[in-house]
């Protein structure tokens, strides 16, 4: 599983700003990763982590904060901001909206490329995914040679239990 913590520990990134209470990020997953810009629609998905320059927004608060809400109710893993000027800040009703809900919002400094990111982001998704893969096929050939072997079902729920680091009942 590839986390918002993994993502936010890449070089790249170390001068990036929480703009949301301080949240342990490791049990945030990222499936994928876009740019968005008003409209959202229905253009985000679960679990995506969402770049955004929040284009036409950032003059008008109500627009910004639409803008926001419209992200936040896709179920995405995280906004991250990056427009210009650096210093102009998000607004607090933005910020108290998006701790109210553990909702995640990043301002990411402007020298960071959007193109870059996402090769980052898919990456480490498909490094994820290649080593649960691995796993998996671990776990099956152990499982057919306890089968092969003849050894008990608890030899197989043990295996499965250590695999998923769960119990497992037969």
């Amino acid at each position: 599983m590839y986390t918002l913590k993994d993502f936010m520990s890449l070089p790249q990134l170390e001068n990036a700003l929480v703009l949301t209470e301080p949240s342990d990020f490791s049990h945030l997953e990222i499936n994928y990763i876009s740019v968005a810009e008003p409209p959202v629609e229905a253009f985000v998905r679960e679990k995506e982590l969402v770049l955004s320059t929040a284009l036409g927004c950032t003059d008008d608060d109500d627009k910004f904060f639409e803008f926001v809400k419209e992200i936040y109710e896709c179920h995405p893993t995280a906004l991250m901001l990056c427009f210009k000027p650096e210093d102009k800040p998000v607004p607090e009703r933005i910020i108290s909206f998006a701790n109210e809900l553990n909702f995640p919002v990043i301002r990411i400094p402007w020298e960071c490329h959007f193109s870059e990111l996402i090769k980052l982001a898919f990456d480490g998704i498909k490094l994820a995914e290649d080593s649960c893969r691995i796993e998996y096929d671990n776990l099956q050939k152990k499982l057919l040679n306890s089968f092969l072997s003849e050894m008990p079902l608890e030899t197989a729920a043990v295996t499965i239990s250590e695999t998923f680091n769960a119990s497992v009942v037969i």
